[in-house]
């Protein structure tokens, strides 16, 4: 997703290389400025970003006209400053963006099709996830990314603020060991980035053959 401040569609990078949209953009920074222009209603840049809904919508909406759900992921580790519309808590910062985005999709164009997976990013300090949490009502999975150690302090802060609803591991460099879900059992998908893998040769076997998993075709356990 590019600034609001950029046109749509960026230029695309060489072979093997990031986009120069990438670097430039996805990963540059909207000024303070900027960023009151975003969420300040009828104002230029705020017209601009809603027309990038609008074109993200148009096509989840043939998703659902297709009875497709979504996982749907948006401004992803949202919490980490590499972004450029992560880093900014509080009330009026990123969680404001997100619930600007919610209202559109949901209330504006009426999709239904979506599941909102809110989505941080750890390592992280302690409590820093409640500081970009938008709200219940617009989340439907709590999810993180960690590419480090995926220790029990994540999983039950993570925990307490579904209270209740689904948490799962938005992006891992490899599946989590048996040693992990035992101890952190509620997790109920991960997602390993693509190629990552093969750093660790066997483990997505290993990983799959784990009891703790249950892949297509396996019975789902009785409770």
């Amino acid at each position: 997703m590019l600034r609001p401040t950029e046109d749509e569609p960026g230029k695309a990078g060489e072979k093997g290389r990031p986009s120069q949209s990438w670097m430039g953009s996805v990963q540059a920074k909207l000024t303070d400025e900027q960023w009151l222009e975003l969420i300040t209603s009828d104002s230029p840049l705020h017209q601009r970003w809603e027309k990038y809904m609008d074109t993200a919508a148009a096509f989840l909406k043939q998703l659902q006209d297709a009875n497709v759900p979504v996982l749907w992921r948006p401004m992803h580790e949202n919490n980490g400053g590499f972004f450029w519309w992560g880093g900014r808590p509080g009330t009026y910062g990123t969680q404001h963006l997100y619930r600007e985005l919610y209202n559109r999709m949901v209330n504006v164009h009426h999709l239904n099709n979506l599941l909102w997976v809110w989505s941080q990013n750890g390592p992280a300090p302690g409590g820093e996830f409640y500081d970009y949490f938008p709200g219940q009502q617009y989340v439907d999975v709590v999810s993180y990314d960690n590419y480090r150690e995926l220790s029990d302090r994540y999983y039950h802060e993570l925990l307490t603020i579904a209270d209740g609803k689904p948490v799962s591991l938005g992006e891992l460099g490899s599946p989590p060991s048996a040693e992990v879900l035992k101890s952190q059992p509620r997790w109920v998908w991960f997602m390993t980035w693509a190629g990552m893998e093969g750093y660790q040769p066997g483990r997505l076997k290993d990983a799959y053959n784990n009891p703790y998993f249950i892949n297509r075709g396996d019975p789902l356990p009785m409770k």
